[in-house]
């Protein structure tokens, strides 16, 4: 193959022309790497090849001393040179491209860091920002209107803000601000923990303009409700008197009724002959017995109880077998209305369990509920006072308990030991 100095002139220029673009490509991959690389010792091969090709560069285009032995290099000499540099040049820029790609770079960071939708502010331990967001620099331009430079002049920019300006403050415990454009910003300031990072802090602002709205509302929602439940108490309360005052006229209506009758039995005890003494009497000692028991109701059932205090929105269940002694039924029913005026009034309850057995001849009756317990011991008032002596005037006991829950207990004697 042709030596260089055999070439033509325009061949060498080419040739020259095509070292020159290589050096080139060397250069700035050289320029690239030194902008990137912490290290000095990965420079070094790229350092070798510029300054190799700027020299090759001087000795051939030198005319006035000319380097013989340059001259004499083959062709296919400087074509493997060139091939070897282009490389080196082509897969240099791509094993940086690459590079960059995976490893973390202070652009990167910045870039990442702009990218995130709150705002975020690194201080060195004197004050001085270290790093701060797109985000975070608008909003430090709308306090202060300038780009903040410590942490001390965002920290008195908000402290010393007045409640009337373009930036007002909705929550000054909470760091809370409302900016021009209505966004809803919650600031906050932590110092930095983490090894090489001691004694530096963090300032962050995040965006909560939904979350505000929505508390505001729920806030709203929260005192509606409130409102609606005093109204709904008192209802209840209008519901138990009203219910009471029914039960009461009943009552009124019911001894009215039994005085009647046993003024009539006396009358015909005492006008007609003795073969039907015997029945009259029986009447006769109902009507004592009942009144001398200072009963509290009518002739109210379980079955009439559970209806009334459904219209009270309170679920009356019963466990155990009823029995079929009325006077009995009736006093269960009254421990079982007083229990359900008690839930609605002072537990605010809405369900009542009564659990019925009976033990080695004593009937034994648990009512409970699923309200708020008692916060102290409970104080008798007028219907627990009245239940207590109309249990105890039938023979039975009643026992309350406040503790873990309210119960009301009641025992009652067997059938043998209720005779008049």
């Amino acid at each position: 193959m042709s030596q260089y100095f055999m070439l033509s002139a325009s061949s060498q220029l080419t040739l020259i022309l095509l070292l020159f673009l290589i050096f080139l490509l060397n250069l700035l991959l050289l320029v690239y790497k030194g902008s990137h690389l912490p290290s000095v010792r990965r420079l070094v091969p790229d350092t070798i090849a510029v300054l190799a090709l700027m020299t090759l560069l001087y000795l051939l285009v030198e005319v006035k001393q000319p380097v013989r032995w340059l001259y004499h290099i083959p062709v296919w000499g400087f074509i493997l040179l060139f091939l070897f540099l282009l490389f080196h040049a082509v897969f240099g820029f791509i094993r940086e491209w690459k590079r960059a790609k995976n490893e973390l770079s202070p652009l990167s960071i910045q870039q990442a860091i702009d990218d995130l939708p709150l705002g975020l502010c690194f201080f060195d331990p004197s004050g001085t920002i270290l790093l701060c967001n797109r985000t975070m620099s608008d909003l430090g331009m709308t306090l202060l209107g300038s780009q903040p430079q410590t942490s001390a002049e965002l920290e008195q920019a908000l402290l010393n803000l007045p409640d009337t300006g373009s930036v007002r403050c909705l929550n000054r415990s909470e760091s809370i601000f409302c900016f021009p454009d209505e966004r809803v910003w919650i600031f906050r300031n932590q110092c930095l923990t983490q090894q090489g990072l001691k004694g530096c802090s963090q300032m962050s602002a995040q965006n909560i303009t939904d979350l505000y709205h929505e508390n505001l509302e729920l806030e709203i929602t929260n005192q509606h409700l409130r409102e609606v439940l005093e109204k709904l108490q008192k209802m209840y309360e209008r519901i138990a008197e009203t219910i009471r005052e029914k039960e009461s006229l009943e009552l009124k209506v019911y001894i009215h009724d039994i005085l009647g009758r046993s003024l009539l039995t006396i009358r015909d005890i005492l006008e007609h002959s003795p073969e039907q003494m015997e029945k009259k009497l029986d009447l006769l000692k109902e009507a004592v017995r009942y009144l001398s028991s200072n009963s509290p109701t009518s002739r109210n059932t379980l079955e009439k109880v559970q209806k009334n205090a459904s219209e009270l929105g309170v679920t009356v269940l019963l466990d155990g077998y009823v029995p079929p002694d009325n006077g009995l039924e009736q006093m269960i029913a009254a421990a079982v209305r007083e229990c359900v005026t008690n839930c609605v009034r002072h537990a605010r309850g809405n369900k009542v369990h009564a659990v019925i057995h009976e033990l080695s001849g004593i009937l034994k009756v648990t009512i409970t509920n699923n309200g708020e317990p008692p916060k102290e011991k409970i104080v008798e008032g007028s219907g627990l006072s009245t239940l207590r002596r109309s249990v105890e005037a039938s023979g039975g006991e009643m026992f309350l308990s406040h503790d873990p829950v309210f119960t009301m207990t009641l025992y009652f004697p067997g059938k043998e030991n209720d005779e008049p």
